[in-house]
């Protein structure tokens, strides 16, 4: 059966993906038929597997037919299940849905703040757990999706009457407000922020608009409770970091939100221009609780339970001989990442993150001696089981793609991949050595050189990512990770983090920032550090990553150069045009206002960016502009 499992993990991914491209959802008869044919597609398997050991089939012709027509029948009827439990969790969430009579209407509302508010200058944001609803003077209750996310907008520009009510905003906390409903959605523009899968992906069904204007009954805070605790911890540092770097004289002060994006995940607190400086250079991947911090974090964690465990030992404790150290330390470290995950806010990135460690210590522990890219094929078919709308995430193609890479180009697998036994003992010590000298390195210099083939194997393998997704390269990107990677890893993230425990480090955090920000604002001024290119088609893209994992190959260079004739056409694209003497004219959708773009055939004009949503973003940052007038 262990064969099987590529088979059936492919049809399920292809299943989704098929599924995905579907406007509607299915009724549920249809769920139904599709269902019942993938489990008559798996009975077809097992009887043709059964019929492949069949004494009198045992010819040269035979066996290969059924057994590629099982083969074939695992895959229609993964495929087939797939397609049917997404359709499935699809009609549950959908049943939550708004109901559109009430968009437009004032609705009192009571429940309680189920999440890290989140402020800018012009409002806060928060998702909240409706309890009762109910049109004012009527005391009919009202259906609602249980839950919403909540706006409470600054209608004074910053009158003290708001800022005291959001400072008094907690997690936890019951309150009662005057809200205006509307279906979840948002702008729907080429290249641009999917807002409603976003809000689809987090359960939240509906968002609405605090009501504070004369004719409403002002917000009220009806009790506090210790619901939701992490977050309550999380308001809290936050606050305390704001509060201790607010003082700081110092010009690094204005990048204050980078220390709490690192120590718990705040992005918002991130300003525009920092997030601008960060992606034109291409460490943005950095400047939150990311993967790379995640997993550095388990790593730290499993070396220190496995210390203690092995301590255990020479004070005459069993417990080594119950459970051995690398078992329990591997456990631990995941269980502990698992929580500092919750605690920096249990974003997409940190949940694919801990899926995948806990997908790698449970292969450890159950004792399957698999290649390493079978345990990241195993993760990514877990991942889109868990969250299928994941496939339509930039950040889960960079981020597996990237992984992925690392496996084929680094030097443990290029040495494995020469032997045809994996069982070997010698190989087994090699590989240990081989992994030793990959991570601590036999000299600085060999660990310098090791770390900028990494930085180069990521580079040439998310390239064609990169201009799929966003239209743009960073040129300077493999040099401004080579230093920013250990600098945030090992300098200001640990000082972050220990600014928990003595607040002092968050202001000795910012001043190891500054350099690093000072290199980056200088990289980002050079000519050319940037390439901005109009976007592919999702084909070309494909072929564009075939040939970049073509190029990390161990094989001779005449086959591995290869991939660059796969990787041309990517980077040659153009985007018709119209031809002379005719325009398009594209009318933007930024909420409000006309964004007009007319193109000719050898120029384009821009009209109107759409109206400024807050202090960070606004309709022309949240639209991709480019891809329509390239």
């Amino acid at each position: 059966m262990l064969k099987l499992a590529p088979c059936v993990a492919i049809g399920w991914i292809l299943g989704t993906y098929c599924q995905l491209q579907q406007e509607n959802i299915w009724e549920v008869q249809r769920i139904l038929a599709v269902a019942v044919l993938g489990l008559a597609l798996l009975m077809c398997a097992w009887a043709l597997s059964k019929l492949s050991q069949a004494k009198k089939l045992q010819t040269k012709l035979w066996p290969p037919v059924l057994k590629g027509l099982q083969l074939f029948c695992l895959l229609l009827a993964s495929g087939a299940l797939a397609m049917s439990m997404i359709n499935v969790r699809c009609l549950m969430q959908d049943h939550r849905q708004l109901v559109r009579d009430i968009e437009g209407q004032d609705i009192s509302v009571t429940g309680i703040v189920a999440s890290l508010p989140v402020q800018n200058a012009m409002g806060v944001r928060f998702k909240f757990e409706v309890h009762t609803a109910r049109i004012p003077d009527n005391p009919s209750p009202i259906k609602l999706p249980s839950s919403v996310e909540l706006s409470w907008f600054d209608r004074e520009g910053g009158s003290m009457g708001d800022a005291m009510a959001w400072g008094d905003l907690h997690p936890g906390d019951t309150w009662q407000f005057v809200v205006r409903f509307k279906a979840a959605h948002g702008l729907r523009n080429p290249g641009g922020f999917d807002e409603e899968l976003w809000l689809w992906e987090r359960g939240v069904m509906a968002s609405g608009v605090v009501r504070t204007g004369k004719r409403n009954a002002a917000p009220q805070k009806l009790s506090a409770s210790w619901l939701y605790p992490i977050s309550q911890v999380r308001q809290f540092i936050r606050s305390q970091i704001a509060l201790n770097l607010a003082s700081v004289d110092h010009p690094s002060r204005v990048h204050a939100g980078v220390i709490a994006a690192l120590v718990m995940g705040d992005q918002g607190a991130i300003v525009q221009a920092d997030w601008d400086l960060f992606r034109a250079t291409g460490v943005a991947h950095l400047m939150s609780i990311s993967g790379l911090h995640i997993t550095l974090w388990a790593w730290l964690f499993a070396k220190v339970i496995g210390q203690v465990w092995r301590w255990t030992a020479r004070t005459g404790s069993t417990l080594c001989l119950l459970l051995p150290a690398p078992t329990v330390s591997a456990w631990g470290g995941a269980c502990l990442a698992t929580l500092y995950a919750l605690f920096a806010g249990w974003g997409l990135p940190a949940q694919r993150t801990i899926v995948m460690l806990w997908v790698i210590v449970l292969v450890q522990s159950l004792g399957l001696r698999w290649p390493r890219m079978w345990v990241w094929a195993l993760a990514f078919w877990v991942l889109v089981a868990w969250d299928p709308w994941a496939l339509l995430q930039a950040g889960f193609w960079l981020s597996f793609v990237a992984v992925g890479a690392l496996m084929l180009g680094s030097p443990v697998h290029s040495s494995l991949r020469t032997k045809k036994r994996n069982d070997d003992p010698d190989l087994v010590q090699e590989d240990g050595l081989a992994r030793l000298r990959l991570n601590m390195g036999t000299s600085i210099g060999q660990g310098f050189l090791a770390l900028a083939k990494e930085q180069w194997v990521v580079m040439l393998a998310l390239t064609p990512l990169s201009i799929l997704f966003f239209g743009q390269v960073s040129i300077i990107g493999i040099l401004a990770n080579f230093v920013a990677i250990p600098w945030v890893t090992w300098m200001v993230t640990p000082l972050a983090m220990l600014g928990i425990l003595f607040s002092p480090f968050w202001e000795v955090a910012l001043y190891a920032l500054a350099p690093l920000m000072a290199m980056l604002d200088m990289m980002s001024q050079l000519p050319g550090s940037v390439w901005v290119m109009p976007i592919p088609s999702g084909l070309i893209a494909a072929f564009a990553v075939v040939g970049g994992l073509l190029f990390l190959q161990n094989w001779p260079w005449a086959l591995r150069c290869w991939g660059i004739l796969f990787l041309l056409p990517a980077f040659l694209w153009q985007e018709p045009r119209p031809s002379e003497g005719h325009f398009d004219l594209w009318f933007a959708d930024v909420g409000q206002g006309n964004a007009v773009i007319l193109r000719t055939a050898n120029h384009a004009l821009l009209y109107d960016t759409g109206p400024k949503y807050s202090e960070n973003s606004d309709a022309g940052s949240t639209t991709n502009f480019f891809q329509i007038i390239s």
